[in-house]
């Protein structure tokens, strides 16, 4: 499902003056950055598997680049049915002050769902957070300057639909009554919404419309086949034409940030290549991307007076890269300008793109959003399967934030579409999670289909993965800021032992934390690995009532290489599990600095204080990793939440219920670690903080 749109004449100045002085004081508010601090190196990272996942409102850190990631559905949503946001990245997902996102479910049906971006939670912040069904199917896009309206398709109309009120307005429709089609799309600041006209299908409609929804008096009505504007017949030499044999058709339309462009793509059109275009809707003028170059491949996006499309490298050798271009003038290679162009061009073709610039309305320099998935495998070079920015300053940089985890060409939906908030903070995703979502084919992908947050300000600029070379061994003074390189987790039954693998190698210099849930309260637990490392039992607590207990231990200053993790019991143990981390930028000397320990039964597991000495002296000044766990009964089938300032990074939902969560803080005082779980239970919960 893709669409397009297009528009003959412009508004009225006087009109634009009006309504954009409404919104210029929250425009100004959502301008996106230019630049990012995640990691810009171009050496090669491994895909990890996939992290293990919570409920819905549960957050991860990806292994790789430390972005923080929010789960959005689950299978609790809407009776364990998949969603996605939308099928392109050129669509507007997120409303205007990116406190809404739009959902779509896998019956072409529409929704939508609360963001609070000051607590990166969605709905009302449980682990089972509510959508909204709209009365109209998927069809439709979000204004780009009011937070609560949704611009749809309603029968022979474009309307408008207020998300606060629930009230309805048609707006307008074309003039021979025609239904609209494929896709409401919004042009600019709210300048035009358009959309496709006719009864046929996808690659058939020759006609779109477009009005003002300012001045809904305004509007334009398009024949391309016909070359009519508003019934008058164009003399533009550069009108889109048929092949010959064919019958030229509209396959997709897109708005983008811009006051006046719609992009097009056609089918059964006369000049090659794929068949791209935009229309100046204030010149009533059209241009098209031909075959004259090697620079017309992939998908497009729409920004400010700029169009973008995945022209790959610029010897043609590799599908990394992209190509900005005039839009009223796309085929003037003296405006070219080639971004994201990778540092080698060896991979053949083997993965693609999908790109979303939405963040440029006020900022036309602001960075392209990427989505890579996988065509053919193996792929493995410098971007594959991840969520980049790239940026259009000239610099080359590409900004990484985080795996997408995609299914590559397993099926249309698992490709990771990703759509990027007004304001260049976050990324709304929907992957297929290397299919371990669970069973599901509505989406035509065999595994469920999820949702998820990117939250594109938290990715570390210190990023690190496997053949990373790690701080010098025994140095004791980190090499890099904090950051979580890695982590897994995994549970079992009836076990003597119980064993987890890193995905990848570990660096050296680094710190492992190994996480021991276990069953009674009198068994005792040792941890070993395959590396040699050599691992102190930093804090324990033993719930006594339920008869569990919940233990961090940890290893300094590790050795580089595979490595698999074991924690063995002195007797078989009913319910264990076992959740690693390797962490950069912690002391390779002396890394514990403080811990807190306690039990109890209620809705709510707490850490206690730690105090002003730790168990290696007083606690430290700096930067420093507080990780905490909790401990939970096997019989418990609620989830556990994060407390204010944490984020959930492993938690287990089976029979060995047990939760970590992190943060990283300068604070030199006590500190509290807190779990909201469902209901109230009998709990562990421990904490250490490691320094510098």
């Amino acid at each position: 499902m893709t669409k397009k749109d297009t528009f003959s004449y412009a508004i009225p100045a006087v009109v634009i003056g009006l309504f954009l002085s409404a919104f210029s004081s929250a425009l100004q508010a959502q301008t996106a950055p230019s630049t990012y601090s995640a990691y810009t190196g171009t050496d090669l990272k491994i895909i990890p598997p996939a992290p293990a996942l919570g409920p819905a409102n549960s957050v991860i850190i990806d292994p790789t680049f430390g972005s923080q990631i929010l789960r959005v559905t689950d299978p609790n949503t809407n009776a364990g049915e998949s969603f996605i946001s939308t099928d392109a990245g050129f669509f507007r997902a997120w409303n205007a002050d990116s406190t809404a996102i739009k959902l779509t479910g896998p019956h072409g049906d529409g929704y939508w769902q609360e963001f609070n971006p000051a607590t990166f939670k969605v709905g009302d912040g449980s682990v089972r957070p509510a959508i909204h069904s709209l009365p109209f199917p998927w069809t439709w896009e979000w204004s780009a300057v009011d937070p609560d309206i949704i611009y749809f398709l309603n029968g022979n109309q474009i309307a408008k639909y207020n998300k606060s009120t629930g009230v309805t307005a048609n707006l307008g429709g074309p003039p021979n009554g025609d239904p609209v089609t494929y896709m409401a799309v919004v042009v600019g600041q709210d300048n035009w919404v358009c959309a496709a006209v006719g009864a046929g299908v996808q690659d058939s409609y020759t006609k779109f419309f477009c009005v003002n929804p300012i001045s809904p008096s305004v509007s334009t009505f398009v024949d391309v086949y016909r070359k009519t504007i508003n019934g008058v017949l164009s003399t533009d030499p550069n009108w889109p034409a048929s092949a010959s044999g064919h019958t030229i058709g509209i396959h997709s339309i897109s708005g983008g940030t811009g006051a006046s462009w719609l992009a097009f793509t056609f089918h059964g059109q006369s000049w090659g290549a794929n068949g791209d275009s935009v229309f100046d809707l204030a010149t009533g003028t059209w241009s098209l991307v031909t075959n004259a170059d090697n620079y017309w491949g992939g998908h497009i996006s729409m920004g400010n007076g700029k169009y973008v499309n995945s022209a790959g490298s610029t010897d043609g050798r590799d599908s990394r890269g992209m190509v900005v271009r005039d839009p009223d003038n796309l085929m003037n290679s003296l405006k070219y300008q080639f971004i994201g162009q990778p540092p080698d061009t060896l991979n053949r073709w083997c993965d693609a793109d999908h790109s979303s610039w939405a963040n440029s309305m006020t900022n036309p320099d602001a960075p392209v959003l990427i989505s890579r998935y996988t065509i053919v495998t193996p792929c493995r070079y410098t971007w594959t399967g991840e969520i980049d920015a790239a940026a259009v300053d000239g610099s080359n940089t590409v900004w990484r934030f985080a795996h997408n985890h995609n299914g590559g060409n397993l099926c249309y939906y698992a490709q990771s579409f990703a759509q990027i908030s007004n304001d260049g903070h976050w990324a709304l995703l929907s992957s297929y999670w290397d299919g371990t979502l669970g069973p599901d084919a509505w989406f035509g992908c065999s595994t469920r289909m999820d949702t998820f947050i990117v939250d594109l300000f938290s990715a570390s600029a210190g990023s690190s993965s496997p053949g990373d070379t790690g701080p010098p061994a025994n140095s004791g003074i980190p090499s890099t800021p904090i950051a979580l390189v890695q982590s897994n987790q995994t549970e079992g039954s009836g076990l003597g032992s119980i064993s987890i693998g890193f995905p990848s190698n570990n660096s050296a210099g680094n710190l492992i934390i190994a996480c021991v849930r276990m069953s009674t309260s009198w068994q005792t637990v040792r941890v070993e690995d395959t590396a040699g490392n050599v691992y102190t039992d930093a804090v324990s607590q033993v719930q006594t009532i339920d008869g569990h207990q919940v233990h961090i231990f940890y290893a300094m200053n590790i050795w580089s290489g595979v490595n698999t993790v074991t924690a063995t019991f002195s007797s078989t143990n009913n319910h264990p599990w076992i959740a690693v981390y390797e962490y950069s930028g912690l002391s390779t000397t002396a890394p514990l600095d403080q811990i807190a320990y306690g039990q109890g039964s209620s809705s709510t597991a707490s850490s206690g204080a730690t105090g002003p000495t730790g168990p290696t002296g007083p606690t430290s000044d700096g930067n420093k990793l507080v990780f905490a766990a909790a401990g939970l009964p096997a019989s418990y089938t609620g989830a556990a939440e994060a407390g204010t300032g944490y984020v959930i990074t492993q938690q287990d939902l089976g029979t060995s219920r047990a939760a970590n969560e992190t943060a990283i803080v300068s604070s030199s005082g006590s500190i509290t670690a807190t779990f909201g779980l469902s209901w109230s239970t009998n709990w562990s919960a421990v904490l250490a903080t490691f320094r510098q």
